[in-house]
């Protein structure tokens, strides 16, 4: 009865059990965020059942472990869909007076995150912003509305208004390596499965078609959108 209460527990609430963790991670949209939530699921289910099956827990068996992912309930959590800030999960921590976990997150080039946002903008109708996105002509159109209303960038996500940031950032263009090092960190051995797993990106070929179309105002005008995330990447990424 106690491993069952403690399985619909992850599976119901997902993002409780990530508070528990003595690791968090940040969900920056389009950046794989899902797939890594779905991971860590799998993650507190592995360890639930460690305490009552024998199992070589320094071992993961990619095939098993991905059959087991893609069986895992769909997210739906309306919490776990919240896209909570490095801010946000800092004052949960100081609000409870908790010693701070290791924070990571993922981060992607800014020109591609911007025209990943568009593209699933696009595609979602669920999104609130969906209706409007559709009636523009193209990826220069949007960029003119996103310049003129507010927006959000992956900074204000991964790092506080106090220049505090995340312990470790996973670099979106290069997963694999990014993770290893994070797995040298924190003990999450389903996030090695990270680099296997088909992750929706942007299309390239379309991506840089459409880039291709902006004129020099437009250029002007992703470059004052991305300024602050391309300093952060450079800073996380350059070395």
């Amino acid at each position: 009865m106690r491993i069952q209460k403690q399985i619909l527990k992850i599976i119901r609430s997902p993002t409780k059990s990530y508070l528990e963790a003595n690791w968090q991670f940040v969900h920056v949209p389009r950046t794989a965020g899902t797939t890594i939530k779905y991971l860590a699921r799998l993650h507190f289910l592995n360890n639930i059942l460690s305490n009552f099956i024998p199992v070589n827990r320094h071992t993961v068996n990619p095939s098993f472990m991905i059959s087991t992912l893609l069986r895992l309930p769909p997210i739906t959590n309306r919490n776990s869909n919240k896209h909570f800030t490095y801010t946000d999960l800092s004052l949960h921590h100081q609000r409870r007076n908790s010693t701070p976990p290791f924070f990571f997150a993922c981060f992607r080039e800014p020109y591609s995150w911007h025209y990943s946002i568009y593209k699933y903008i696009m595609k979602n109708s669920k999104h609130p912003e969906h209706h409007l996105t559709r009636e523009f002509p193209s990826f220069s159109a949007y960029l003119r509305y996103r310049y003129i209303n507010q927006h959000q960038d992956q900074t204000s996500y991964i790092r506080s208004s106090m220049g505090s940031q995340v312990n470790y950032t996973i670099n979106f263009s290069d997963i694999s390596n990014s993770t290893e090092n994070l797995l040298k960190k924190i003990y999450f051995p389903e996030l090695s499965l990270l680099s296997q797993i088909n992750i929706n990106s942007a299309d390239t070929s379309q991506f840089t078609a459409d880039i291709g179309t902006l004129d020099n105002h437009d250029y002007a005008i992703l470059n004052r959108l991305t300024e602050r995330d391309r300093r952060t990447f450079d800073e996380l990424f350059s070395c």
